[in-house]
């Protein structure tokens, strides 16, 4: 038995969510994705293995676990390259190994050499489920809540008069979107914000952190959504990334407000037009 992973280059799910003005074509030789190690060993011809004794068995559990970790510190390393797909890449690994999961539950679980690759799979999944549940979309969450409990979701804000998607967007787009909210953030997940909804895709602030905290505190100050109970740093951590990272509510503990004249004139402006 042999490291089948010596992953050289980038995957080509790395590539494929890669946006860069000299992006290159996908390199053929090139791996699918950072733990295409167990599709190989899904697929290898189980005859030669010789696993009939305890030593051999562990030998090759200690193999598996070998190639568990360098592949992950692949996928960490692809995941943190990313920038503006970052989630992408993220949801779509964790899809790809539940349907690997899938695949090995339907050959035969009751396989030992099989029920060794689950173990690894469930492990891969376990990990990144603990480190990365706040970026996963709210499918993926609710497949991996068997590995890890998860306290209860939060809900984001409910705006207390509620204007037209058409009069949101406009309002997002003419205030937010040139200046704070980036690019990549569809108006279906600002709009999520102020449904009193729970989390399915992150707003990326591109603003500092002290003009999000100015954002938070307008929204509250103004009255523009109801009062969620000195819950809002919470929510704010929840529903937004700084520049593609996560935050927490102690981010946001002993925070100014931004004293920038332009960024507070925009943000109070959107403000008064959604209380008006």
């Amino acid at each position: 038995m042999h490291n089948s992973n010596q992953q050289n280059g980038f995957s080509k799910l790395y590539e494929k969510n890669m946006l860069s003005p000299n992006h290159i074509d996908i390199d053929e030789n090139s791996i699918e994705h950072p733990f295409a190690f167990i599709e190989i060993y899904l697929e290898k011809d189980k005859s030669n293995y010789d696993l009939q004794l305890f030593e051999h068995w562990a030998f090759f559990l200690k193999q598996l676990k070998e190639e568990q970790n360098y592949s992950y510190y692949c996928f960490e390393l692809e995941l943190n390259l990313l920038y503006t797909n970052k989630n992408n890449y993220l949801n779509e690994m964790v899809l790809i190994l539940i349907n690997i999961k899938q695949t090995i539950k339907l050959k035969s679980i009751k396989n030992v050499y099989l029920r060794l690759l689950n173990v690894i799979v469930n492990d891969i999944l376990k990990n990144i489920f603990i480190s990365y549940h706040l970026d996963l979309n709210s499918k993926n969450r609710i497949k991996l809540t068997p590995w890890f409990h998860l306290k209860e979701p939060i809900l984001s804000f409910r705006l207390i008069k509620y204007p037209e998607d058409k009069r949101l967007k406009r309002l997002m787009m003419r205030y937010l979107s040139l200046i704070f909210i980036s690019k990549d953030t569809k108006f279906s997940t600002f709009k999520a914000l102020f449904e009193g909804r729970y989390l399915e895709n992150k707003i990326n602030w591109m603003g500092n952190k002290s003009s999000l905290y100015y954002f938070i505190k307008l929204l509250i100050s103004n009255k523009v959504i109801r009062n969620p109970k000195n819950k809002h740093w919470k929510i704010a951590s929840e529903f937004f990334l700084l520049k593609g990272e996560t935050l927490t509510p102690n981010d946001f503990l002993n925070q100014k407000e931004t004293k920038h004249k332009r960024k507070r004139k925009e943000l109070e402006l959107f403000v008064k037009a959604l209380k008006g």
